[in-house]
């Protein structure tokens, strides 16, 4: 008995190792508040929870990893997907750990550090999550972090923007909340691998209210549009680690609670999964995904606030996935992910870096910044061509294979796939416009004698934060060195994923 809970603790402590590390940064704090120490501990104990995640992708590549605690159903479902994604979000949970001992000053560095493991074992806990219930109450452990994290530096702001991403947020758990009740009352359990099939025999009217609730519920912390409005004006009040846990991870984590409730209770396993209405659908609101939030970005004064609609414009290309359904085109979907949360974490740390010296996030008040501070200007510039999807970097083959699946689902949708599809490569143009027409040419590609005066005195003074940098750029360049043979493994955790869900 004693060896099998020890089983099961090996299994959660992706989860329950950052509970515990929090707790010993709260009572470290009481008796010593330094960035350093604190941060230290956050870091250190990241860097255990990867080894756990990546323990359990290993584990889960034979057969799926469920465990039920003798609940008569799977409360933790560890499939090498699953455990994919939390090894993404704990990779990033590190590198933002680290990144914030240079980044943050030494004011309530505690509570900081505290919420940041929450979030991290919260992020590991809607990956692991096998049942309605349970990935409920983490997404909502994982908004409880975030809203706090936003409002962190408490100046009018920041408080404003977390209310409205409270609002917005609770408004989405309300959907969520009734859905699952639903779900619940005509199927009688919450088990997402018992939920295949059981809309086959309800009303139509059923199957797409049900999938309304849903896709409104967790479109709003994934950042959908029309429901996308709470994230720039969080990602411009909040730390820059915080905006890259945001825009790198929160809400890709969140998009994929939603693809385990869509492939659990709608995938119907045929060519195209998803019924011709519910892929209209999708795609509708993948298309504006896309091209409004990318035409926003286009006029932003504001850096921070660019990429913030620039990350609600990848989440429409991973919504374009999702709606096809295949295991292509949710392989290119997770694939995507991958490549955003490594790209938009990079672009947002840098971005932090030149926020920090140069004390503004205007971009015309940052002009040259990047040509003083020579390392974040390069790795800035390798980020913007990367998530701008210039080949042959890692994000360019993601955003090509989801092309590709949208092309073919042409073959169900007609001629709205060909459309999605063009519309895509319009905006991959439009993103070119705002990377490196903007960002590119004005912090970095610039005229000595164009420099503004008070960005000549700036300097990389955190050898951390450079630290940070440099892991993200390195963790780019292992992508799109070895793209086709980590699309490869994604494509099994696909496999593994569907075997249980659909």
């Amino acid at each position: 008995m004693s060896e099998l809970m020890l089983e099961l603790n090996i299994y959660l402590f992706p989860i329950t190792l950052p509970l515990i590390a929090a707790v010993i940064v709260l009572i470290t704090g009481k008796c010593q508040e330094s960035k350093k120490i604190l941060g230290g501990i956050s870091t250190v104990s990241s860097l255990i929870v990867i080894y756990f995640s990546f323990l359990n992708l290993i584990k889960s590549q034979t057969a799926p990893i469920l465990l039920n605690f003798n609940t008569g159903g799977t409360i933790i479902a560890i499939d090498s997907l699953s455990a994919l994604i939390s090894l993404i979000s704990s990779i990033l949970g590190m590198i933002v750990a680290l990144y914030s001992i240079g980044y943050l000053e030494e004011e309530r560095i505690t509570e900081f550090y505290f919420l940041l493991l929450l979030m991290i074992s919260a992020l590991n806990g809607v990956a692991y999550s096998g049942d309605l219930v349970t990935l409920y109450v983490f997404s909502e452990f994982l908004a409880i972090t975030a809203y706090v994290l936003v409002a962190f530096y408490r100046n009018k702001e920041a408080i404003e923007a977390s209310f409205k991403y409270i609002i917005m947020g609770s408004i989405g758990a309300a959907f969520a909340l009734f859905g699952i009740a639903y779900v619940y009352i005509i199927s009688g359990t919450t088990d997402l691998a018992q939920l295949h099939g059981v809309l086959n025999n309800q009303p139509s009217a059923i199957y797409y209210f049900l999938l309304i609730m849903f896709v409104f519920g967790f479109g709003v912390k994934s950042a959908i549009f029309p429901l996308h409005t709470w994230l720039p004006d969080a990602h411009s009040a909040a730390p820059s680690g915080v905006s890259a846990m945001l825009s790198g991870i929160v809400i890709e984590v969140e998009l994929y609670a939603l693809l385990k409730i869509l492939a659990s209770l709608f995938y119907n396993g045929t060519t195209l999964p998803f019924d011709d209405i519910t892929i209209v659908f999708l795609f509708i609101i993948a298309a504006l995904t896309i091209t409004i939030p990318n035409l926003t970005a286009l006029v932003q004064e504001d850096i921070k606030r660019m990429l913030a609609y620039s990350s609600v414009y990848n989440v429409g290309l991973m919504l374009v996935g999702i709606a096809v359904g295949t295991q292509m085109a949710l392989s290119a979907t997770i694939f995507h992910i991958l490549n955003h949360e490594i790209a938009k974490a990079s672009m947002f740390i840098c971005a932090g870096a030149f926020i920090k010296e140069a004390k503004t996030r205007e971009i015309d008040k940052m002009r040259g910044i990047g040509t003083i501070m020579k390392i974040t200007g390069t790795i800035f510039t390798i980020t913007a061509f990367y998530i701008a999807c210039f080949p042959p970097l890692g994000m360019f083959w993601s955003k090509l294979f989801l092309i590709e699946v949208t092309i073919e689902s042409s073959q169900q949708v007609g001629w709205l796939g060909i459309v999605l599809a063009v519309l895509i490569v319009l905006n991959s143009v439009i993103s070119i416009g705002y990377y490196y027409g903007v960002l590119v040419k004005k912090i970095v590609f610039i005229p000595k004698n164009e420099i503004l005066k008070d960005i000549r005195e700036v300097s990389e003074k955190s050898k951390i934060i450079l630290t940070s940098e440099i892991i993200l750029l390195a963790i780019m360049l292992l992508i799109s060195i070895f793209s086709i043979f980590i699309f490869d493994i994604i494509k099994a955790c696909v496999i593994s994923f569907l075997s249980i869900y659909s």
